[in-house]
């Protein structure tokens, strides 16, 4: 085999790398869940020891809010006015996490998780307690408030 028909097959076969390469590199990438069921949720929420307390101690609650977590949202609630602590640590990823928020139906506790969809865990769970309280308004008469 001559010199040059050598060097015509290598460079056949380096285009034949680059064109495979192209090939995979441009293949959808696999996605993270942006949706997941309740059943779903509970799963993991049962895998994590403080979700699994709250779940145990109030059956009755309910899956209040879930809210998949872009960039943006993750950073806002870092210097937000409530749960800072929610959000702190978290990777700064669009759609990696979802954060849960549960309620029992007294509406007197609750519990805020993180969790972690590219990973199929809980990676944080806070629980919040809501107390209600009567604070007079100027004019003499209470009100009903409710802080977290």
């Amino acid at each position: 085999m001559s010199f040059v028909k050598k060097i015509i097959i290598l460079v056949i076969v380096i285009i034949g790398f680059f064109i495979v390469f192209w090939l995979f590199s441009k293949a959808p990438k696999q996605s993270i869940p942006t949706s997941i069921s309740d059943a779903e949720i509970m799963e993991l929420l049962k895998k994590n020891e403080d979700s699994n307390d709250y779940i145990n101690k109030h059956p009755d609650f309910k899956i209040q809010d879930k809210i998949v977590l872009s960039i943006e949202d993750i950073t806002k609630g870092q210097v937000g006015p409530d749960f800072k602590e929610v959000y702190y640590g978290l990777a700064l990823e669009d759609n990696k996490y979802m954060k849960i928020e549960l309620m029992n139906t007294a509406g007197d506790y609750g519990m805020v998780a993180i969790l972690d969809l590219k990973n199929n865990k809980v990676d944080r769970a806070y629980g919040k307690i809501l107390l209600k309280g009567f604070i007079p308004n100027p004019n003499g008469e209470t009100t009903n408030q409710t802080t977290d």
